[in-house]
């Protein structure tokens, strides 16, 4: 079967990307203080693909105390950004505008 394609060239792609809570790093951001702006590597399992999505650590901050009040397993974690080429060759995708949605789920 012959199948047509067609190419379009966008800038970016909008990714969401679930993550357990139990995986997040709990040391990234200090809990009281300036959060700073933390960055994650994602790794894209069985490839080479990673991407750096720099993050609000107020937005971290918020989202840990919301896993720690909830509990690892009653919450879905999403982190969503817009994935962007790497800005030198052989280097890193970007996540940018990267934030969480923490969701808790129905009890």
């Amino acid at each position: 079967m012959n199948m047509k394609k067609a190419t379009i060239r966008v800038p970016g792609l909008k990714v969401a990307v679930p993550l357990p809570a139990d995986a997040l790093p709990q040391d990234l951001v200090p809990m009281e203080g300036p959060a700073g702006e933390p960055v994650i590597e994602l790794v894209l399992e069985g490839g080479s693909l990673t991407a750096l999505a720099q993050l609000n650590g107020k937005n971290y901050r918020k989202m840990l105390k919301t896993i720690a009040e909830h509990g690892t397993g009653n919450v879905a974690v999403v982190l969503q950004g817009v994935l962007r080429p790497p800005a030198d060759q052989g280097g890193a995708f970007v996540l940018e505008g990267a934030g969480f949605q923490v969701n808790i789920k129905p009890g």
